[in-house]
C-alpha cells in the first residue's frame, strides 16, 4: 500500500501498472458505477466472510471502489503487483489484512468527509440555480403577511446596505481600487458582503474583468448572456442561456488566473472564500434562531432581494441591453448610486466613481469609503 499518491504524479498515466492505478483511484471519491450493486454484494461478502463469485466484468473503476470501500470497512487490500483482480471472494481473502485502530479511525474519518463533500457539491447547485427564485417568492409572500409600516424601515436598510455592497464586491473584489484600512475591516465586510450579497465569491470577480477586458467584442460573456436571455431568464439568473465554447474559454482563463490570486489570501481569506456557502447558511440559521421572522424578513431577506436579485437585474438590463453601453443613467442615481454611470465606469475603470460633487454628499458610499477604506486611484 502507498498511501501517499501526490508523489507519482511524475510520469504518464499508461506508464503505471494495473494495481498503481487502481491504488490511485480507490483514494478518490468514486460516487457511482454500474456495477454498484456487485460492488456492494464483493464487500458485504468480503466483511461476512461468505463465498460470491461474480461474474460480471468489473471495471478498474469498480476495482478501486471496491478497495475503498474495504479500506472504510477496516481491511487493507495488499495491492503490491496484483493486476489481474480476483473473480471470487474466497480470491480476494487472500490479499486482505486487517488494519489497526489508528488506521480505522483515519478511514472512517475520510468515508464521511466524501460524503459530506458529495452533499456540499449538491448544496451549491441548489444555491446557485435556486436562491433567485425562492428569494423572490419570500418577498412576495413577506409582503403578503407583513404590511404595515415597518416595511420602510426594510426599504431604507435595503437602500443604505446595497450600494455598500456594491462597493466592496465591485470596487474592492473586482476592480481592487480601494483596500480596507486593517484587516479587521476587511475580514468583517468581506464576510458581511457573502452573507447579504449573495453574490459569487472571489472566484466570480475574475469573470467580470473579463467582461472588461473583452467589453462588447465577441469574447464578452456578460454582454452575450444579458443580450441572447428574456428579460425574467436573467432576472432570475436561472438555467441561461450560454455560448458553451465561450463559457468553456473563460473557465481555462479562470484556471490560470484565480490560482496566483487565491494563494495571495491569508488564512482567514481562504477559509471565507474556501466555505462561504456554508457561512452563508450557517449565518442565516442563527440569524432566524435569534431574531423575530418579521424582523428577519425586513432587514435580511428585503435587501438581499433588493440588492442581489431585484436591483442588480435591472441595472445589467438598462446597461447592456437598453442603453446598450453607450450612455449613463443618472436618473437612476437616488435609487442605485455609482451604478447609474456604468459606460463611464468602463472608460475610466481605474478610478473610484461616486457621482457629481453635489451629489455625492448623500452617498452613504462616499462616507464609507472615506471612513473604513484606503482609496488607491482618485474619486470621479
Amino acid at each position: 500500500m502507498i498511501p501517499n499518491t501526490t508523489a507519482w504524479g511524475n510520469k504518464p498515466i499508461n506508464e503505471y501498472d494495473i494495481w498503481e492505478q487502481r491504488e490511485i483511484w480507490s483514494y478518490n471519491h468514486i460516487v457511482s458505477s454500474p456495477n454498484l450493486n456487485t460492488v456492494k454484494e464483493i464487500v458485504n461478502c468480503i466483511i461476512q466472510n461468505k463465498e460470491f463469485t461474480y461474474t460480471s466484468q468489473l471495471t478498474l473503476l469498480d476495482e478501486a471502489l471496491i478497495q475503498r470501500l474495504l479500506r472504510f470497512n477496516g481491511f487493507e487490500l495488499k495491492c503490491y503487483n496484483l493486476n489481474s483482480f480476483p473473480n471470487s471472494t474466497t480470491e480476494l481473502q487472500k490479499y486482505i489484512l486487517p488494519m489497526d485502530l489508528t488506521e480505522k479511525v483515519k478511514n472512517t474519518t475520510q468515508f464521511f468527509n466524501g460524503y459530506i463533500n458529495q452533499f456540499k457539491y449538491c448544496l451549491n447547485n441548489f444555491y446557485y440555480n435556486y436562491q433567485p427564485i425562492i428569494l423572490t417568492l419570500a418577498v412576495i409572500f413577506g409582503l403578503i403577511f407583513y404590511h404595515h409600516g415597518m416595511i420602510w424601515w426594510g426599504i431604507f436598510t435595503a437602500w443604505i446596505t446595497s450600494p455598500i455592497l456594491t462597493l466592496i464586491y465591485h470596487e474592492y473584489w473586482e476592480h481592487q481600487i480601494i483596500k480596507p484600512k486593517n484587516r479587521f475591516i476587511g475580514y468583517l465586510f468581506d464576510y458581511i458582503t457573502y452573507v447579504l450579497a449573495y453574490s459569487n465569491n472571489k472566484k466570480g470577480a475574475v469573470y467580470h474583468r473579463y467582461h472588461h477586458i473583452y467589453f462588447l467584442g465577441d469574447k464578452d460573456l456578460t454582454y452575450y448572456e444579458v443580450s441572447n436571455n428574456h428579460f425574467l431568464r436573467w432576472f432570475f439568473r436561472y438555467k441561461l442561456k450560454t455560448n458553451q465554447p465561450l463559457m468553456e474559454y473563460y473557465d481555462m482563463l479562470l484556471r490560470n488566473d484565480y490560482e496566483p490570486i487565491y494563494n495571495k489570501f491569508d488564512p482567514v481569506c481562504k477559509f471565507l472564500e474556501d466555505h462561504y456557502v456554508n457561512i452563508v447558511l450557517f449565518t442565516h440559521a442563527l440569524l432566524l434562531f435569534f431574531m423575530p421572522f418579521e424582523y428577519y424578513f425586513y432587514f435580511v431577506i428585503l435587501p438581499i432581494w433588493w440588492h442581489r436579485i431585484s436591483l442588480y437585474s435591472v441595472i445589467e438590463i438598462v446597461s447592456h441591453k437598453i442603453c446598450k453601453n453607450e450612455q449613463d443613467f443618472p436618473w437612476a442615481y437616488p435609487l442605485v448610486f455609482n451604478l447609474s454611470y456604468h459606460n463611464s465606469h468602463h472608460k475610466y475603470a481605474d478610478k473610484l466613481i461616486i457621482g457629481p460633487k453635489p451629489l455625492r454628499y448623500f452617498n452613504p458610499q462616499y462616507y464609507f469609503v472615506k471612513l473604513l477604506y484606503d482609496n488607491k486611484f482618485e474619486i470621479y
